[in-house]
């Protein structure tokens, strides 16, 4: 029901993976900034595949202007990241960036054993992601994605749009 937060929060944290990939000098500013275009690309490239499939509501229209946003500004960050000439896990810089991570109490994430499960039986899995920034590190539950042009949404005021 929800494919805008499935994508942002997959796309989030794999974003905190290779950040910290290249903080840790695993890989290259150049790796991790590819990586950042092409799936910026392969996601306009789809949203305009789909665009032109079918007209969008203004609420879908919203929540992908959100999402393309977010991609945006994951690229913004990294781009800063790269001109601090100390880049250390613990410098503010680093901190300052919202970092969406699988709990750690769930150990190694396997994608296979965990979801292949709940898609035959179109059930949904208990993934626990975190979102920290700064000193603060909460537990996300796909809060927010853009804004809506209404204050409030009920099934009436959906069906009135």
């Amino acid at each position: 029901d929800y494919p805008y937060q499935c994508i942002l929060t997959t796309h989030s944290i794999v974003f905190t993976i290779k950040l910290n990939q290249w903080i840790s000098k695993k890989i290259t500013y150049a790796e991790i900034n590819g990586w950042v275009v092409r799936s910026y690309e392969v996601l306009v490239t789809t949203l305009r595949e789909l665009s032109s499939r079918c007209p969008l509501s203004s609420r879908k229209e919203a929540a992908l202007q959100s999402l393309l946003l977010q991609f945006l500004a994951q690229r913004d960050r990294l781009n800063a990241l790269r001109s601090v000439e100390q880049l250390s896990p613990s410098s503010f810089a680093v901190l300052a960036v919202p970092r969406f991570n699988i709990s750690p109490k769930q150990g190694r994430f396997d994608w296979v054993n965990t979801m292949l499960p709940h898609i035959s039986n179109r059930t949904s899995p208990k993934i626990d992601i975190t979102v920290s920034q700064l000193t603060a590190t909460l537990s996300y539950d796909y809060e927010y994605l853009g804004r809506y042009n209404r204050l409030v949404i009920t099934p009436m005021t959906e069906r009135v749009q």
